[in-house]
């Protein structure tokens, strides 16, 4: 079967499907001011890399982060495994997928769609992949713990690929430049599910602006360790919204990232 972008289309990534969390009254507690060292990651602190799924026929992107080995991390939502190739910073490189938080969607006949587990339940919104040729590894310096503690009010930083995911196409994707988005670590909702955290950002809920991002690197630059921490991957994009009575208005804009977990559970086949 030929995937296409309009056939994979539910809106794949909550990078390009703006949610609402309704977060009625102030229930929230309140995040602390952001914390920061005054350092802010370059491409050259912290590695991202291009995905596009070569089976496509229509435009469509994600970003993915070197965690070692030659593998490589990314949102289950960024393309569906099995796959067997993937076009990576500008080349066709042959992969095997490893592990995965869960199912992928699938696209029935009619080109219907069943929700997978990475709508479902938003953890599970994390895959990993080995690329068989190339170098990537992560940045020298730099460090992946998924695990790493982290608190309200911490300054931390989304690097990936922005843009519309449904316009960069191979040519486009060869002078693109990762782009680097400042947050800070906000009070998780009570009904997130454990190793979902969200980040507060400073710009407005235009989630084609972050499509590409699906995937990317939440970073924070921890003092004691003196290294860029990768420490979860970029989800989605949420508005959230408050209310009182029948009053609603807008709270700011949330991105949810998805920590995997250290040790890796489900086997992918190609």
């Amino acid at each position: 079967m030929r995937l296409t972008a309009r056939s994979l289309q539910y809106n794949l990534s909550v990078l390009s499907a703006v949610a609402f969390v309704h977060l009625f009254g102030c229930t929230n507690a309140p995040v602390p001011p952001a914390e920061s060292s005054g350092l802010t990651p370059t491409a050259a602190d912290v590695r991202v890399c291009l995905l596009i799924d070569p089976r496509l026929i229509t435009p469509w992107a994600g970003t993915g982060v070197p965690i070692g080995n030659n593998t490589i991390a990314t949102c289950l939502h960024v393309f569906p495994p099995p796959a067997t190739s993937m076009w990576i910073d500008s080349q066709t490189v042959p992969i095997e997928m490893w592990y995965s938080g869960g199912l992928w969607r699938q696209v029935n006949a009619d080109g219907t769609v069943v929700r997978g587990d990475d709508w479902v339940d938003v953890s599970k919104d994390w895959q990993e992949f080995h690329a068989l040729a190339g170098n990537f590894e992560p940045a020298p310096g730099s460090e992946i713990d998924f695990d790493r503690p982290l608190h309200a009010g911490e300054t931390i930083y989304l690097i990936g690929f922005g843009g519309d995911a449904t316009k960069i196409d191979r040519e486009s994707a060869k002078s693109m430049e990762p782009t680097v988005v400042a947050g800070r670590v906000a009070v998780t909702p009570p009904d997130w599910k454990d190793r979902i955290i969200a980040v507060e950002v400073s710009v407005p809920p235009e989630h084609k602006r972050f499509g590409g991002m699906s995937g990317g690197a939440a970073v924070v630059h921890d003092e004691k360790r003196g290294k860029w921490v990768v420490v979860g991957l970029c989800r989605g994009l949420l508005e959230t919204r408050n209310s009182f009575g029948p009053f609603e208005w807008s709270g700011g804009s949330v991105v949810q990232v998805v920590r995997p977990p250290s040790q890796s559970g489900t086997k992918e086949s190609s």
